[in-house]
């Protein structure tokens, strides 16, 4: 399959029609974070409200899809802050930054809401203190970096904001240049930072529900089982039901241009030269003694 060419997306000011429409499509998808932004939305769940932390290319659109299903479910209101700031228009970031409106500590609801999913504590705008419950979903982060390079590489979309997409251009072309084990490297730098920090101020806390991709996609009824014991939300049978039908983790033939490319646990094993396996082992001791990790 030849890969596609992609471009940066045209400036918002170059076609006010265009403009307009992209405006109104992103007010009607977030509806939800532009109301609790100006601090209008209310839920009228009194349970307390939870938090999804999780990384890059480990599930996490599908899971935080999951767990907003089972929030629905019991009446929790989803905010899903980074996907505001993904994908919101270049004309409401130019009035955000305007009116200084952003999300901080004074947005915070303690019941009511689910947030997430975060895929770094680096964009968590709030405040750790709190009494959510907490959810740390994480995949072996030697997967991470593998499954990263194939999806910066060939299938993940450009943002809507040129700065980023220009900026995921760059790291796209420079990708065309480089092998597997030199991205890999280069990056794992960068995921060991994020992981490191998750271990220090998420894994200890008593209020934290850690669970692993690996455990998801082995034995997906106990994982989903487990998740919902830990939240204490009474779901309905049918939509426990409903997840465990939709719960498909085979693919039949990888393709590096699909998102889901494949889903099989110890894919740097796979993909990667065992001096580099062996340069990831050195780097991700700690982390992976942490999390439960073989290295």
């Amino acid at each position: 399959m030849p890969q596609k060419t992609e471009s940066l997306p045209p400036s918002p000011w170059s076609d006010p029609m265009r403009a307009l429409r992209n405006l109104r499509r992103f007010q009607r998808q977030a509806q939800n974070e532009i109301a609790f932004l100006r601090g209008t939305h209310r839920s009228r769940s009194m349970s307390r409200s939870v938090i999804l932390f999780t990384s890059w290319r480990s599930a996490s659109v599908y899971t935080g899809r999951l767990v907003e299903t089972l929030a629905s479910s019991v009446g929790l209101e989803h905010i899903n802050v980074e996907k505001y700031y993904y994908s919101r228009d270049p004309i409401t970031a130019a009035v955000d930054r305007l009116l200084r409106r952003d999300f901080d500590a004074n947005c915070w609801k303690s019941h009511g809401y689910y947030y997430g999913p975060f895929r770094s504590l680096e964009r968590f705008p709030f405040s750790l203190e709190n009494d959510a419950k907490k959810i740390l979903f994480l995949r072996d982060p030697r997967d991470v970096l593998t499954s990263s390079y194939f999806s910066s590489r060939y299938s993940h979309g450009l943002s809507r904001d040129r700065k980023l997409a220009r900026l995921q251009l760059e790291r796209r072309r420079k990708l065309e240049t480089q092998g597997v084990d030199e991205a890999v490297l280069e990056n794992a730098s960068n995921i060991l930072r994020h992981y490191t920090a998750y271990c220090s101020k998420l894994l200890s806390r008593p209020e934290v529900f850690f669970t692993k991709y690996e455990q998801m996609v082995a034995d997906f009824p106990s994982w989903l089982t487990g998740l919902i014991r830990y939240l204490e939300w009474d779901v309905p049978g049918e939509v426990v039901q409903q997840l465990s039908d939709r719960a498909d983790f085979k693919v039949k033939k990888e393709d590096v241009h699909a998102h889901k490319r494949q889903v099989v646990p110890g894919d740097h094993g796979r993909k990667l030269k065992p001096e580099t396996i062996h340069k990831l082992n050195e780097l991700f001791q700690e982390v992976c003694s942490k999390l439960g990790y073989p290295s």
